[in-house]
């Protein structure tokens, strides 16, 4: 703890070094009793001043002002997913490789009950990635979102998929359209088998943190299925900590395992959707259910690489 020898009635230690509850309440946009709450939990720093022999606990001014900054210009991860296209998954992915920082940690996780990314931070990383642009591609270009869904059997390995985009290893244009980041780049459609070699491996990012929990939108990025194909689906499964739209995310990676869509097999063999499935059948490969095909007896009788 500090403490301040103030005299009040001179409003120095009260205006320009410590604030009251209700004016960090008021600074932050929170209610007085969240403030307080906060400070209990050790997400924001005592202040005692001394006021006739008395201590009364105050909050730090300048540590108020530093988190009102973070608080206007912060981004929720899920907001930052949205922007760049990509699962929430993706985004814990990029914190942990590094291309994104959260701030704020010790105040925003008790506030928000989640990490916050700061804005500028998610702005200068998609300012990277536009300035690694060409200004053309080889042949028949298709979006990055698209692409991906040729890689099947785990979550997408959106931190290593970024870096190749950073690095030059992923020749990419940005088409500036409206929509996500990972729908204005546009990659060469031959290069889904180099997408398929991308690994993320979680084991290997000791100390990162990653949710346990996905969005039924996420658990179709997983499975590559349409929402309308992966609605029906996911609505069976059982909920998880109370929310009806959250999923076990381990339990969608096993079944993506498992199955196979027609999606990502048409992707991988450079057919259309329909004729992937009709080939899946006239080849005898199993139809398991709502989730696709069986992924082993589709690679194998598919002959997919």
């Amino acid at each position: 703890y500090e403490i301040y020898q103030c005299d009040w009635s001179s409003d120095v230690c009260s205006s320009d070094l410590t604030l009251s509850t209700q004016d960090a309440a008021a600074r932050l946009g929170y209610s007085t009793k969240g403030v307080a709450d906060l400070r209990r939990q050790g997400a924001l720093g005592t202040v005692f001043a001394l006021h006739e022999g008395r201590a009364a606990p105050r909050y730090d001014a300048a540590e108020i002002d530093e988190l009102a900054e973070i608080i206007v210009c912060r981004v929720s991860l899920e907001s930052a997913a949205w922007k760049l296209g990509i699962s929430h998954h993706g985004v814990e992915q990029l914190i942990a490789m590094q291309m994104l920082q959260t701030h704020g940690d010790c105040f925003c996780i008790p506030r928000y009950g989640a990490p916050q990314i700061a804005g500028p931070v998610l702005d200068d990383l998609i300012a990277r990635i536009g300035s690694s642009s060409r200004s053309s591609l080889a042949s028949e270009p298709i979006t990055l979102r698209t692409a991906v869904g040729s890689i099947g059997g785990r979550a997408k390995p959106w931190g290593p998929i970024f870096k190749a985009l950073l690095d030059g290893a992923l020749p990419f244009k940005l088409d500036h359209c409206t929509g996500a980041l990972t729908e204005q780049i546009l990659v060469d459609h031959t290069c889904i088998r180099f997408l398929r070699s991308f690994f993320f491996e979680v084991s290997n990012y000791e100390g990162a943190k990653f949710s346990n929990v996905m969005s039924r939108r996420d658990a179709g990025e997983v499975l590559n299925l349409s929402p309308k194909s992966s609605t029906p689906l996911l609505k069976g499964m059982a909920s998880v900590r109370g929310d009806s739209k959250a999923v076990d995310f381990p339990e969608i990676v096993r079944l993506s395992r498992i199955h196979i869509s027609s999606r990502e097999i048409a992707l991988r063999l450079g057919i259309a959707p329909k004729t992937a499935f009709a080939l899946a059948k006239e080849m005898m490969v199993p139809l398991l259910g709502p989730a696709g095909w069986c992924r082993e007896a589709a690679e194998r009788q598919l002959g997919l690489t």
